[in-house]
């Protein structure tokens, strides 16, 4: 199979997709106590803050998922092609600015095949809030071909702001989540068939309202194994990669683990395929 040097390039780009779409779509799940805009904007939302169901949902949302140790490596393809590998790895528990915080470490590593035409490197870096998850502080550092970004940002969740590495600061809703912390977050909540979310999430200086249904139960099988998995279908009302309904899918083992077993996507060029090859569950 031939590819022209631009669908080269968004092949190669692939792993980072993956990580950011994943990370977009699932931030908003995390944000189900969240309005689903900033309140100037604000809409009624089904299940909103106010609801019981919700209420019960974060307190639920407890520690079962998150094990300082555990370690996820995915196979990213594009069609039958491999791409490139992606890891997420709770690898601490510390403390940030006085705040008991899991620190998670995500990369996105294009392979060799790909190297030649458009080398990914990308890292990312997660300092979550030991007890409910929320974001304190994120870090990405990108090597995408010539590209090169650095980004830090600290939240105050009090004043409801998001301050960034280069002296911006950036209206965020209480208690978001980044890309990572929201990941890790909705593994810990009790998803059940036929519920539906209607949520908000920060990343980029910018907030993403987001709506997720939770479609059901399969059975799949990976590199990893066979695995029960509960489906989750996430749909960003605005963002980078994904926008429309059915474009992404997540399989997220059926027990307390959660464990990410596969996730199936949409991209201009044709579908992306990330299985989980193998893990570590201290």
């Amino acid at each position: 199979m031939t590819n022209t040097p631009r669908e080269a390039r968004r092949l190669a780009t692939t792993p980072r997709q993956v990580l950011l779409v994943l990370g977009a779509l699932i931030s908003g799940v995390a944000l189900v106590f969240s309005p689903l805009r900033a309140a100037d904007e604000a809409e009624p939302a089904e299940g909103g803050a106010d609801s019981p169901a919700i209420g019960a949902q974060r307190h639920a949302g407890q520690q079962p998922a998150i094990r300082v140790g555990e370690d996820l490596e995915f196979q990213v393809k594009w069609g039958v092609v491999p791409a490139g590998t992606a890891t997420m790895r709770v690898v601490s528990k510390e403390t940030f600015e006085d705040h008991p915080c899991y620190r998670v470490v995500a990369t996105a590593t294009s392979n060799q095949v790909f190297d030649k035409v458009y080398p990914v490197r990308d890292h990312f870096e997660s300092f979550m809030d030991a007890d409910d998850l929320k974001s304190w502080a994120f870090k990405k550092h990108l090597r995408e071909g010539t590209f090169r970004r650095d980004q830090i940002v600290r939240k105050d969740h009090a004043a409801g702001k998001a301050y960034y590495h280069d002296g911006q600061v950036c209206d965020m809703t209480p208690n978001s989540h980044d890309v990572l912390s929201a990941f890790y977050y909705v593994r810990t909540l009790p998803l059940t068939e036929g519920n539906e979310f209607y949520l908000s999430s920060h990343t980029d200086r910018k907030n993403y309202p987001i709506k997720v249904n939770v479609l059901g139960r399969e059975r799949v099988e990976v590199p990893a194994g066979t695995f029960d998995c509960i489906v989750v279908e996430p749909t960003l009302r605005s963002g980078d990669f994904i926008k429309n309904e059915g474009s992404l899918k997540i399989w997220l083992t059926d027990d307390e683990r959660r464990i990410p077993v596969q996730m199936k996507s949409k991209i201009p060029v044709g579908s992306i395929a990330v299985v989980l090859e193998k893990y570590v569950r201290p």
